[in-house]
Parts: C-alpha cells; structure tokens; sequence
C-alpha cells in the first residue's frame, strides 16, 4: 500500500497571542546540549487583536479552533488530537470595528503524538547523551521553509521517519517545527470553511538521516 500524502503546516492564521492564564508544563534546559525546554500547554487563555471570523488560528505552534469546527471535528473519524476546554477573549488592543462578530467559543486543539524527523528544514546533529533529545542545527533553508516553504520550490521537505508514523491526521516532528497533517485533515479543513491554511507536502523516508 503506497504511502498517505502529508503535509506540514507552513502557515495559519495568528491573531493575538496567549494570555496570562495560561498555565505551561515546562522541562527543564539540558545541562549539557542547552536544548530548549519542552513546553506543553496545561491550559490555553487566547487574547485576540482581532477576529473576522476564521475557524483555525494558530498560537504557540498549536491551534486552537471554533465551536462550529470543532463540532466538524468531533464527528468525523480524524485522529492524533483531542479538543481541550479553553478561554477566549479580546485583548486591550482590539478596536472594535462596525460589523465585528462576537466572539464565539474556541477549543484548544491538543495534539497528541511526537515522532521521529529526518533533515530538512532543519539538519540533524546526532543525539544529546544526556537527555537523549535529538539536537538540531539551523540550515540554508530553515528560515526559508518556516516563512515560504509553500511558495519556494528550492526549500526541501520536511522528513518524517516512516516506522514512527501511525496513521494520524495530525502529530509533530521531534524537529522545531509546527504540525504535519495528512491530506484527508488539509482537505477536511478546507472544505470546512478554514482559511489561511498553508501547507508545504512532507515525505516518508526510512532512517531518521532523512535526504
């Protein structure tokens, strides 16, 4: 059987950022590869700068999505995610303009599964022996691919390690990057209403060296 198509999310709307109610888990900065630590949201407070209705936005490398989309979500079969309860709300910036829609009720879209990338985007630099995270080094094409990676055809894919994979809609890459999703949940979301969605299509390959 020939593998699914997937992608990698280059671009989704941004509009406004967390608010002080978040509560994050955070690791702690590996003492010996300085690796970042790893951040997972407990609870999402969303401020907005504005809205005119758009039905995924993103924040934090993760999404949040509206009552109607997540009702969409919640029949149909799409996997790798679950909708968590959050908080929206208009941020001290936002001056409301004739024909604003109220806010509706959003939903943290909590993606559950992190697997193994090949280089791409970023380029693979072995293994921290310590808190056995794989480390990661900026390339020609980092920077390119998180801005363009949909408009450059010189930016290479992202690479996912195939034994890794299982058949999820949604999941992220142990690289920096945002979420990788499959065609069935691009389409899904397309068809749905959701606007802004860039992506770039993502490759299988068989050892996490990748290309």
């Amino acid at each position: 059987m020939s593998d699914p198509q997937i992608f990698s999310v280059v671009q989704v709307p941004i509009l406004g950022q967390l608010g002080e109610d978040t509560e994050i888990i955070e690791s702690r900065t590996c003492s010996t590869c300085n690796a970042a630590p790893l951040q997972e949201i407990d609870y999402l407070h969303y401020l907005f700068d504005y809205w005119e209705g758009q039905l995924l936005v993103g924040v934090a490398q993760s999404f949040i999505v509206a009552e109607d989309l997540r009702n969409a979500l919640m029949e149909s079969d799409m996997t790798g995610f679950t909708l968590r309860e959050m908080y929206v709300e208009y941020s001290e910036d936002y001056i409301e303009q004739p024909g604003d829609p109220d806010l509706v009720d959003f939903w943290h879209l909590s993606i559950e599964n992190r697997i193994p990338a090949g280089s791409g985007w970023w380029t693979r630099d072995g293994v921290c022996p310590d808190c056995g995270r794989t480390r990661w080094r900026m390339n020609e094409f980092t920077t390119r691919g998180i801005t363009r990676g949909h408009l450059d055809p010189k930016v290479p894919p992202r690479t996912v390690v195939r034994s890794g994979y299982k058949g999820w809609d949604i999941f992220y890459l142990d690289d920096p990057g945002t979420a990788v999703i499959s065609e069935r949940m691009r389409d899904f979301l397309l068809a749905h209403g959701v606007v802004g969605l860039e992506v770039q299509q993502a490759v299988f390959v068989e050892t996490p060296e990748g290309l």
